[in-house]
């Protein structure tokens, strides 16, 4: 049987940053500022993976896991991360026997901290597709690996309803000045004006009725429907017709680096029986989302190992 270790995330993530710092490699060149959207970086040299030994076999290790830590239905509270996330990670480590430490991630820090080794895995509504955060100019899966999808979700925003009569019948809902959305995820590569570093910091201004910051959050539509669900809030998730969404589909993956090849392949294979599970709808079914799209992948795909 595999165990979840529960150990504070801070502590985890400082200790791994403390013993890893000898080896990671960074080619001349300043790292990406990550107050600037994508778009608007200096191309920076890429952070160079560190180097050590590939995680397959993983029976029997202690494997760093990033979660997001403060989406409900998906990995929170960050402490002790409960969701659709987590259930994958430990349905994982029970088919292969390992243990999973939980580390608290930022969207803008799930590739950094694979490739500099701080975390093993990253299971955090991790898009397969989308622009590297380490090398703006490349896409993150020319860096990483990706064991998957596991799940299939599409772009939204998050409105208020006394809003959405004046938006409702255009293309685009609301433009990037009056948009929230995160550093490091794929709303930012196409709507980064305003990005912050956490869901939080959208989130929470734009909730707030004496201090509406934001128009509108956007993210994919299952975390806006598990947000909107947990907050109880009075406001509604928004799309763009079929065909001019931002991102159309997002196929979620299991963040790895490029040296573990092997324990990619095989986590693929198994995520395609957590898929057809049991396991997984009664993940989905916990999320007590509404939605007109199929979420569950049709199968996951070897090539992004």
């Amino acid at each position: 049987m595999h165990k979840r270790s529960l150990a504070l995330t801070s502590a985890v993530l400082a200790i791994a940053a403390a013993t890893t710092t000898a080896a990671i490699t960074l080619h001349p060149g300043s790292a990406p500022d990550p107050t600037q959207t994508a778009a608007a970086r200096p191309s920076a040299a890429p952070l160079v993976a560190v180097s050590g030994p590939e995680l397959w076999p993983v029976a029997g290790k202690t494997l760093r896991v990033g979660f997001n830590g403060e989406i409900p239905g998906w990995s929170y509270p960050g402490t002790d991360p409960k969701g659709f996330d987590v259930d994958l990670a430990d349905y994982l480590a029970e088919q292969f026997h390992f243990t999973v430490v939980p580390v608290a991630l930022t969207p803008y820090d799930r590739e950094g901290a694979l490739l500099r080794g701080d975390v093993d895995l990253v299971i955090a509504n991790y898009s397969m597709d989308g622009t590297s955060t380490t090398d703006p100019t490349k896409n993150r899966r020319d860096l990483i690996d990706f064991a998957g999808p596991y799940f299939v979700d599409r772009s939204g925003q998050m409105v208020d309803r006394d809003k959405l009569a004046a938006i409702t019948g255009q293309t685009r809902l609301l433009d990037s000045e009056h948009t929230c959305v995160t550093k490091g995820t794929t709303a930012a590569d196409k709507l980064g004006a305003r990005a912050k570093d956490t869901l939080a910091e959208c989130l929470d201004p734009f909730l707030d009725v004496d201090d509406r910051q934001f128009d509108a959050v956007e993210t994919d539509e299952a975390i806006l429907l598990s947000v909107a669900n947990f907050k109880k809030a009075k406001v509604d998730p928004a799309y763009w017709d079929n065909g001019s969404l931002v991102n159309p589909k997002e196929f979620y993956g299991v963040g790895m680096r490029k040296s573990d090849s092997k324990a990619c392949i095989q986590f693929t294979t198994k995520i395609q029986e957590f898929v057809n599970s049991a396991t997984w709808q009664a993940s989905y079914d916990a999320l007590h989302i509404e939605t007109t799209i199929p979420h569950r992948p049709e199968r996951t795909d070897h090539a992004y190992c």
